[in-house]
């Protein structure tokens, strides 16, 4: 006789857990802060390096890096030399259209131009807050968590289906994290998360996507300081 208990599978329990913690990645910093604001000091940024270095180092408890990294030398190499050219392209596109914004942002559509100061005044401010060495150790958790964890999880016993809506939510859900620099950067970000979303599925390594990410976030950084 067959007796059917409540106890879920440990490995399936354990991968839900990382895959609701990789979803969350963006919301639980603020509810941290929230909630215990007045007895740290450290900024909201500061959190979410905290916090994403956290799920990357508990992730990587049950998701092993064979399943994150090809470790093959050709697919990795090819994989590093499309990250860095993914990067800078879109750096240069970023580039491009920031220049067109700020000759949009004088002329006569003052709703656009609202649009405009209000994503600059997002962007200033976000990164007047944090280093480099903060910005890059995000970048590399962001990846391990959305374009890691969560396409390990989207593969994992998952009907096409389920893989295209987990794919595409976490995709939304990484654009959407970076609200709080303006709608601009959202679209920004949902535009360069597929790219990076497409060549991890095409190279099967997260390296490419990390080494854009860290190009991206290094001008982004860079851009504001100077």
């Amino acid at each position: 006789m067959m007796i059917h208990t409540l106890t879920p599978n440990q490995n399936l329990l354990a991968l839900t857990t990382v895959g609701m913690l990789s979803s969350g990645s963006f919301v639980i910093p603020l509810h941290v802060q929230r909630r215990i604001a007045t007895l740290i000091t450290d900024n909201l940024i500061k959190i979410h390096v905290w916090v994403k270095a956290f799920i990357v180092l508990f992730g990587l408890m049950y998701i092993s890096p064979l399943y994150l990294f090809s470790f093959k030398l050709a697919r990795e190499g090819l994989s590093l030399v499309v990250g860095m050219l993914v990067g800078l392209i879109f750096v240069a596109s970023a580039i491009f259209l920031h220049r067109y914004l700020a000759r949009k942002k004088s002329r006569t559509d003052r709703r656009f131009s609202r649009t405009v100061a209000s994503n600059d005044a997002g962007w200033k401010k976000y990164f007047t807050q944090i280093s480099l060495y903060e910005l890059l150790v995000i970048a590399v958790s962001e990846e391990f968590i959305f374009r890691g964890f969560l396409v390990y999880f989207a593969f994992y016993n998952a009907d096409f289906l389920s893989r295209i809506i987990i794919l595409c939510g976490a995709n939304f859900i990484f654009g959407f994290s970076h609200i709080t620099m303006g709608w601009l950067q959202v679209i920004e970000k949902l535009i360069f998360g597929f790219l990076l979303l497409f060549l991890t599925l095409l190279t099967g390594t997260i390296t490419g996507a990390i080494v854009a990410h860290c190009i991206l976030n290094a001008k982004a950084w860079g851009e504001r300081q100077w």
